[in-house]
């Protein structure tokens, strides 16, 4: 029977309250399953004889089910076989559950030390998850906190702590209804537990309905008219030479359109929008400078750039590539670059090359093979300044900070979620993306080719959007707002505390 019980608790538990937690991440988005999915797991750590081992195959079932969407754009645009694409994933999912692994062995050992889990299970959780989103170039997606993103209210506490902050109140209600239900203890003990979750709740939830209020109540003092085309160009042709003009003349048609019809003060196109590499082909550069000099109205998208490029005998021998944004004014002129500075692990660049030769055989030729940016550099338009974030960056709030230690109005977004397909991968990136927007206290404009392209005010309100395989144009005017972030000016305080926190905690348990 004891035997049945702990298969009970190590198999069926920690699997439970995967799939619970995956309800309120996308498409369900059931946020409510936020405060309590984590109870059965985090029973199972106290119960267990085997912490880490719970902690493991908890995170590897919800890393996994998370992040299946990596498969597809492996093996279906990245060439690579289904098995090794599997494993791929398989892989990323282990490592990732380290991390829950640790925090079970950790927080059970403070359990039994007399440290209460209420107390220990937030900022250990907190810790490791920041953790994750910096080590090994750091992967910060399937963060707790962003199982609150369809409600807006909580998630404003992230202009203060960053969306690990959302993560630490997530986890703290999940430890605290989890010694309610499961602990025997004092009276008074439980009642400061329920006592926790209401007030806990209570002063999070009002502050973001004073600061949504707050922020709805200031006038704008800039404004800007911007239009996001959506060119849903299919991932299979957009690099097919045979299909150039056509993905060329959807981008121009729908411009022309929006200018007409809309009259923007800027029209913004999504990562990689050109299927060329501009500046080094130049026909279809000087056709592209002669349409914006047509339109009369600056021209931001994303595009390929040849960088560094050596000679030899008069030949180009070498040469590196960069993922980039462009503006080019109504003159064609380039006015703004800006090259990605964290590129995609094992997408745009390979760590570790020199080790990992094998690499190479297993996808197509030119993956991994772009260069770093290292400037955060900022455009204008007119009196409002910007910055943009390419893709996967949108994942990391430091890297985004990183553009607001000096005044900046706008962040654009742009991206090519085409990668995903038909997932939920499209769905989680545009819900972490709109968490800047509420971190930096900016309004964010997002391009994507195949969607979600959209406009999102200062509190993270979707003002308009386009949805994932629609062909169109998005056109607001954005107001920008004087609204100040305590986690734009002093960066990850909160979650460096609970760094300190958790290493106080690990000398407790050698010290005992």
């Amino acid at each position: 029977m004891n035997n049945l019980e702990g298969k009970y608790r190590f198999y069926l538990l920690p699997a439970l309250s995967a799939l619970l937690l995956q309800a309120a991440y996308p498409p369900l988005r059931l946020w409510p399953f936020g405060f309590f999915a984590l109870v059965p797991y985090f029973y199972a750590t106290l119960k267990t004889e085997r912490p880490f081992k719970t902690g493991l195959y908890f995170g590897w079932l919800f890393f996994f089910i998370n992040q299946y969407w990596i498969y597809y754009s492996l093996h279906h645009y990245g060439g690579m076989p289904v098995v090794s694409s599997m494993a791929a994933v398989m892989v990323l999912a282990f490592y990732e559950s380290l991390y829950t692994g640790f925090f079970s062995l950790l927080t059970e050992r403070l359990h039994k030390k007399g440290i209460a889990f209420i107390f220990s299970a937030a900022p250990v959780w907190t810790c490791l998850e920041f953790l994750r989103g910096h080590l090994l170039t750091g992967f910060p997606w399937s963060l707790a906190g962003y199982s609150q993103t369809g409600f807006l209210p909580l998630l404003q506490i992230a202009d203060i702590t960053s969306i690990y902050g959302v993560s630490f109140l997530v986890v703290f209600i999940n430890s605290a209804v989890t010694e309610i239900l499961y602990l025997k203890g004092e009276k008074k003990a439980l009642s400061f537990r329920v006592l926790a979750v209401v007030l806990s709740l209570i002063i999070c939830i009002s502050y973001g309905y004073l600061r949504i209020n707050q922020i709805n109540q200031t006038r704008a003092k800039k404004h800007l008219k911007v239009s996001v085309v959506q060119g849903n160009i299919e991932q299979d042709v957009k690099w097919e030479p045979s299909y150039q003009d056509d993905v060329i003349n959807t981008y121009f048609r729908l411009t022309r359109e929006v200018i007409k019809d809309k009259a923007p003060e800027l029209v913004i196109w999504p990562e990689s929008a050109l299927p060329f590499y501009y500046g080094s082909e130049r026909e279809l550069t000087e056709k592209l400078r002669d349409f914006v000099i047509t339109t009369k109205t600056p021209l931001l998208t994303g595009s390929m750039l040849v960088r560094d490029v050596f000679y030899r005998d008069s030949e180009v021998y070498d040469y590196s590539v960069t993922n980039s944004a462009i503006l080019i004014n109504p003159n064609g002129k380039l006015t703004y670059v800006y090259d990605k500075i964290h590129l995609v692990p094992f997408g745009e660049y390979v760590p570790l090359r020199r080790y990992l030769f094998f690499f190479d055989k297993l996808v197509p030729v030119g993956i991994g093979d772009f260069k770093r940016g290292n400037v955060f550099s900022k455009g204008k338009i007119g009196d409002v300044s910007f910055c943009t974030i390419i893709c996967f960056e949108a994942a990391f709030p430091e890297l985004v900070r990183g553009f607001f230690r000096e005044n900046t109005d706008l962040i654009i977004n742009i991206t090519n979620d085409g990668w995903f397909g038909r997932t939920t991968g499209p769905l989680q990136h545009f819900d972490i993306a709109r968490v800047r927007a509420i971190e930096e206290r900016s309004p964010l404009v997002r391009a994507a080719n195949t969607g979600i392209s959209a406009v999102v005010d200062q509190t993270g309100r979707v003002i308009s959007k386009l949805g994932l395989f629609k062909r169109g144009v998005v056109t607001e005017e954005i107001e920008i707002k004087d609204v100040h972030s305590l986690y734009a000016r002093y960066g990850d305080v909160f979650s460096y505390l609970c760094i300190i926190l958790t290493g106080f905690f690990v000398v407790l348990l050698r010290v005992k």
